[in-house]
């Protein structure tokens, strides 16, 4: 009887070092991102810059709202295809 618990914990053990292991490699990208996004909002002209620059290369900009903020990103880009 004692080792059908010891199982349990020992499963949800092994899924936190999965999760926590997973949460590491994805944790530098999401870093990344956030300094993008903070230096995109950081001035109201950067928006605008980024925008004009997507146009001039032609690429398609795709609406999205994310946190109640409407962004644009373009409809190239790695992580749409993901989705």
């Amino acid at each position: 009887m004692d080792n059908e618990f010891m199982h349990i914990r020992c499963g949800a053990h092994i899924i936190d070092l999965i999760v926590s292991e997973g949460m590491k490699e994805v944790h530098e990208s999401n870093v990344k991102i956030q300094s993008a996004v903070r230096l995109l909002r950081s001035s109201p002209s950067r928006p605008l810059s980024f925008k004009r620059s997507h146009e001039e290369m032609s690429l398609k900009m795709i609406d999205y709202i994310v946190d109640g903020h409407n962004i644009e990103i373009g409809s190239d880009c790695p992580m749409k295809k993901k989705v």
